[in-house]
């Protein structure tokens, strides 16, 4: 199953935020900056990337649940996945 335009469109508006965030980290590196605000930079692209997996999961992998179409491999890394998301 492919991932829809809806969820396609919000995973790059997110992947867009994390690129700008790249940048104005990278921008902090190389004007020495102070390293709490690089850490806080880097704190929020960990909390996008952490927000795509999650609407991958919702709008993907759950609706294949829904519709009975896992295997139990793909049941039991979907699981794993899961339990990383919430940690």
């Amino acid at each position: 199953m492919k991932i829809q335009d809806e969820s396609k469109r919000d995973i790059q508006d997110q992947l867009s935020k994390i690129e700008q965030q790249v940048k104005v980290v990278r921008s902090l590196i190389e004007h020495n900056e102070v390293c709490v605000e690089i850490i806080d930079h880097v704190a929020s692209i960990r909390l996008e990337l952490k927000m795509i997996s999650k609407l991958i999961a919702e709008r993907h992998c759950v609706q294949r649940l829904h519709n009975g179409r896992l295997t139990e491999e793909q049941l039991t890394s979907i699981t794993k996945m899961i339990k990383q998301l919430i940690v």
